[in-house]
């Protein structure tokens, strides 16, 4: 019982230290709580986010091999695959494809016109 006793006594002398000391205390617990609290929060947040939205596709060719072909000059214009409705009506019948959107773009290259980029006068 002796250290107790001692324990005591000393918070009783020095009641400041002791109230400083047991303030620092709390202080620092609930600043380590709230932190584990907002990273729990955020964590939760960010996987309700992902099982709502739905997953994201996009099926596009391979612009840089495109382009290295065009400029070895082995790029076959006729067999040039374009997404078309016998590629599209198998991937858009599947079960588990919501809703989609088709971006039919156009891309023109050219041998003899130059890349010009940030003209100013």
């Amino acid at each position: 019982m002796r250290p107790f006793k001692r324990a005591f006594v000393s918070v009783k002398r020095n009641r400041g230290k002791s109230i400083l000391l047991l303030l620092l205390v709390a202080g620092f617990g609930i600043l380590m709580s709230s932190a584990i609290i907002i990273n729990q929060s955020v964590n939760q947040s960010r996987d309700n986010l992902w099982r709502q939205l739905p997953p994201l596709v996009v099926i596009d060719r391979d612009q840089e091999a495109a382009i290295e072909s065009i400029t070895s000059g082995i790029f076959d214009w006729e067999s040039d695959i374009s997404l078309t409705s016998n590629i599209l009506d198998p991937i858009t019948s599947l079960p588990y494809v919501l809703m989609y959107d088709i971006f039919n773009g156009t891309t023109i290259y050219s041998r003899e016109l130059a890349s010009i980029v940030g003209i100013s006068h």
